[in-house]
């Protein structure tokens, strides 16, 4: 086999503000600095799970910034990452190779005899929306059952109902105007409300996912710092990679969970709150299981939605959970799409029988069923053991990324860990 050769490189630009020294005539984007690009010595950024702010760590040497951190007042940080060719040209990285960008938390300066390094960690854009009360800069009621909480307009399309929440946010306020929306409809129309009211403490960054959700969507910001509010991704969209085990893995660890509800009926009860309401649905409905399982939800569905939503459950349970993690130090998965690229909620495909797909073991089915046939097992134990092992490989080879650390480094390169999931596939 040819051996791979991956010229991935990175580099992060930072964008500082400076504090006026007094001076108060001077504005804000007058204040900002671009620095870079620069090769850091290391940078990792991870995808979290749904709702969670991504992360960055970045350290470069101290020369390539050159401002003492006591005179930075604020900072972003943008990091790129792809292939280059063999002139190592980092021009030929662009913007859209660009995995990253968000808000500096903690800026870190090190001297001592090794070195002299800046450490930065960050998140992206929702980090800050995250850590700011869905109150701020809201008129909010002083006494009553509301006080405290600031009331949401959601009988307006959905573009305007985020504008509204972010417009006491000065970097803000464009986020709404350039968020790719995929359905800007009325969140209100799914509740038949015109007014939502968060629950106390709610961030910012919560109440915007929860609106989303009215709607049937979910909001997160892309690598390009992008507001992008889309329906959960279905399996035919998502980007997918294929890591075959053994060639491109280079740790792998799965864990099946044996769930105890997995004969349960799902029984779900809805409640209506504008109307009162309550709408029951069951699967299966044949009443073949004595063990009924029942989860209370709100809101507005018919009764074959809620059906759908039971059956739907019922499959999940039924057919268990798989969970693992996997390491891989591929920049290029097997058909050369970028490892790189990965993001929450994307497919990953790990094929372990990557030589020999009828062979378990080094072994046929018939020579593992007799192998085991020696050393005591009934004739009929054997051959269904031998067979699972052959067979393994249809129930789970597919998974969803949960959470993914892509991590580059100067002196070893490139590295991914990935945590995955996925449900057990029913095999006939």
């Amino acid at each position: 086999m040819t051996q791979r050769v991956y010229r991935t490189r990175a580099y992060v630009s930072m964008f500082v503000t400076l504090e006026t020294f007094g001076r108060s005539n001077i504005a804000r984007a007058d204040r900002e600095i671009a620095v870079g690009p620069v090769v850091p010595r290391r940078v990792e950024w991870t995808t979290e799970e749904w709702g969670t702010p991504d992360t960055a760590n970045v350290e470069i040497e101290w020369r390539h910034l050159g401002i003492d951190p006591r005179a930075i007042r604020d900072m972003r940080v943008a990091v790129v990452l792809g292939e280059v060719g063999p002139d190592e040209n980092l021009g030929a990285l662009d913007s859209r190779e660009q995995r990253f960008i968000g808000y500096v938390d903690a800026p870190m300066v090190t001297f001592d005899e090794r070195r002299e390094v800046l450490t930065v960690q960050a998140r992206d854009y929702a980090g800050r929306l995250d850590d700011t009360p869905h109150t701020y800069g809201q008129k909010v009621p002083q006494s009553g059952k509301n006080a405290g909480r600031a009331s949401v307009k959601i009988d307006k399309p959905l573009r305007e109902v985020i504008r509204s929440l972010l417009s006491p946010l000065e970097f803000y306020q464009r986020v709404a105007d350039d968020a790719a929306i995929e359905s800007n409809v009325r969140p209100g129309d799914k509740t038949s409300r015109k007014v939502w009211t968060p629950s106390p403490g709610d961030s910012l960054w919560r109440v915007i996912q929860d609106v989303c959700r009215l709607t049937g969507q979910v909001a997160r910001f892309g690598p390009d710092g992008r507001l992008n509010v889309t329906a959960p991704a279905t399996d035919d969209a998502r980007f997918t990679i294929t890591l075959p085990y053994g060639d491109l893995v280079e740790g792998l660890d799965l864990e099946r969970d044996l769930n105890p509800w997995r004969r349960q009926r799902i029984r779900l009860q809805q409640l209506n709150e504008d109307t009162g309401e309550i709408v029951t649905a069951e699967y299966p409905t044949d009443n073949t299981l004595d063990s009924v399982l029942a989860f209370p939800l709100t809101g507005a569905r018919s009764q074959a939605e809620l059906r759908k939503l039971a059956e739907s459950t019922f499959r999940q349970f039924e057919r268990r959970q798989m969970r693992g993690r996997l390491t891989t130090r591929a920049a290029l998965d097997r058909d050369d799409e970028p490892v790189y690229a990965l993001r929450t909620g994307d497919r990953v495909v790990v094929p372990t029988r990557v030589r020999d797909e009828t062979r378990a073991l080094g072994l046929t089915v018939d020579e593992l069923a007799r192998e085991l046939s020696k050393r005591g097992m009934t004739e009929a134990n054997a051959r269904s053991l031998a067979d699972g092992w052959q067979r393994a490989d249809e129930l789970a080879r597919e998974f969803y990324v949960r959470r993914v650390s892509h991590r580059w480094e100067q002196e070893t390169g490139y590295r991914a860990t990935i945590d995955l999931g996925n449900y057990v596939q029913r095999v006939t």
